[in-house]
């Protein structure tokens, strides 16, 4: 089961025991972020990439954004880091990466993200870092790479759970469709 706060997964972890039992207890309930986690610690070398990462939160984005800012000669009176760290969390939002993100660039703002993007990414790599955008990028490529992972998963989970579906993004959405695509048992829950 996936559901977008902690407090929600606990909430929803803490009903199914009620209900079913204490052999409820090993169910998997977990925010989108932290089942990718679990997928990317587990499963991560199957792309290639190490899975002893760090994961840079708001802080850690806008210092590198600034630093890789400060590598392209962007000044920073030319170009808001919050700006360009939202226009890269949309981005991967909607499971475009660097190259992507690039290629449908319009305006200062975008082109200027895109130059950034690419030596941002860079620096999350060389640092064997992700942030929390990366983490959902990652894991449906994970899921979309490797079919040894895409396999074990559709056998580990054969009944999918969404809470609050309304707020899903693009990237969740693939998300949960790689991981239900083995069996179809997927049960979405939301608002109008």
């Amino acid at each position: 089961a996936v559901t977008f706060t902690n407090k929600a997964a606990n909430e929803m972890r803490d009903r199914i025991v009620q209900l079913v039992g204490p052999s409820a207890g090993g169910i998997n309930v977990g925010t989108f972020h932290s089942q990718c986690l679990r997928i990317l610690r587990r499963d991560f070398h199957r792309i290639g990439w190490e899975s002893d990462f760090s994961i840079y939160d708001g802080v850690d984005q806008l210092r590198v954004i600034k630093q890789a800012m400060s590598d392209l000669n962007v000044p920073l009176n030319t170009l808001s880091p919050r700006a360009v760290r939202n226009e890269i969390s949309r981005a991967k939002d909607e499971l475009a990466g660097p190259h992507e993100y690039a290629e449908r660039a319009e305006g200062f703002l975008q082109e200027m993200t895109a130059t950034i993007y690419h030596r941002y990414q860079q620096m999350l790599k060389d640092s064997r870092a992700l942030d929390f955008g990366d983490m959902i990028f990652y894991a449906v490529r994970v899921l979309r790479e490797s079919p040894e992972a895409r396999a074990e998963y559709h056998n580990r989970f054969q009944f999918i759970l969404v809470d609050e579906y309304q707020d899903t993004n693009r990237a969740q959405y693939y998300l949960i469709r790689e991981l239900g695509a083995g069996h179809g048992n997927v049960c979405v829950v939301g608002d109008d």
